[in-house]
């Protein structure tokens, strides 16, 4: 794909699967924690805002890595390389 990523923070109102469960966000966001999802690196089109959501459906990649994360206590996912999930604890 030929498009931007960007951050988007999960919304708590879907699926975590789901394109339109999270919103994109352009502020510096802080997740502390690993119990559950906080951001995701995905692409969008299109010119963000805070109403903006990745496209749909999420690619495959990114939807591998949420699964992912439901079983490991780390913070970012992947570990090695760069992160395209962040978790943070309620």
């Amino acid at each position: 794909m030929n498009m931007p990523r960007g951050w988007f923070a999960y919304n708590h109102t879907g699926s975590d699967l789901a394109a339109g469960s999270y919103n994109y966000v352009d502020y510096n966001w802080e997740c502390i924690g690993t119990a559950q999802i906080c951001v995701i690196y995905a692409y969008y089109v299109g010119t963000p805002t805070p109403l903006t959501t990745p496209v749909s459906p999420l690619e495959p990649f990114i939807q591998q890595i949420i699964v992912s994360s439901r079983t490991v206590s780390s913070n970012a996912v992947p570990q090695i390389g760069k992160p395209y999930l962040y978790k943070i604890t309620f």
